[in-house]
């Protein structure tokens, strides 16, 4: 709750709820298929060992063909990611070779070569299959929710995140409203606390009324001076509407 109404830039655990359309929520392997094209797969999710080969100054990327088969990864997708101005990559069944046009480039390459991205959106790290209310549906560990709104067989209509502020980016503030209004609700439901809804509504209105989400403490919306309305001293400073006939 306290994340909620600080609206912190990135949650604790940012986790998302992704529904799927037509065949991909009806079947496991449907779901399973957009999952692997979802979750985040770098260069050394997929080695089994990257190491420098001195004698013939190349790097070396020993391939594990099971993580591969797992995120369903193939040989030509991987030489495709590859593919280097300064470098003559060769793939093989079981290695991927890196010769460097210039050898003293091999030690800057072996760094930067295990987070090359494969496959899948950044930023997501794991990725959960479950069947709920007759539907397969895939939640995640980690949060990007306009690069998977991207993602083939993706719901877009009732996919959503945590991250209140990639709401608010991609679908607009009045999404953010009534993401911050059910964030909410579901904290206090789990904690077995009974609140009227309208309470939780208020300050979600005030947190997004100026078209921004802004953090709300006991004092008000952050940043902002109260506003403080002074009594007339006179008869004739009250508007005319409200004087007495």
């Amino acid at each position: 709750m306290i994340e909620i109404v600080d609206a912190r830039r990135i949650p604790s655990t940012p986790i998302m709820t992704i529904y799927l359309t037509g065949q991909h929520a009806k079947s496991k392997e449907g779901a399973v298929e957009v999952a692997r094209n979802i979750i985040y797969t770098s260069v050394e999710n997929v080695a089994s060992a990257i190491y420098e080969d001195p004698v013939r100054e190349e790097i070396i990327i020993e391939l594990s063909k099971q993580m591969m088969d797992d995120r369903n990864i193939t040989m030509e997708e991987l030489k495709e990611r590859l593919e280097l101005q300064n470098a003559t990559v060769t793939v093989t069944d079981t290695t991927v070779e890196i010769k460097p046009k210039k050898a003293e480039q091999i030690k800057r390459m072996l760094t930067k070569i295990p987070g090359f991205q494969v496959k899948g959106v950044p930023d997501i790290k794991r990725v959960l299959v479950t069947e709920e209310s007759g539907e397969w549906v895939i939640r995640t560990d980690g949060s990007n929710l306009s690069k998977v709104l991207e993602v083939d067989g993706v719901d877009t209509s009732r996919t959503t995140t945590n991250n209140i502020h990639e709401i608010a980016k991609t679908l607009g503030v009045e999404a953010s409203r009534n993401a911050l209004v059910n964030e909410a609700k579901g904290v206090l439901e789990d904690q077995g606390l009974d609140v009227d809804v309208r309470h939780v509504m208020l300050v979600a209105d005030m947190m997004t009324t100026t078209g921004d989400v802004q953090q709300i403490g006991r004092h008000g919306i952050s940043g902002k001076k109260p506003v403080y309305l002074r009594a007339p001293h006179s008869k004739s400073q009250f508007p005319t509407s409200l004087k007495r006939p």
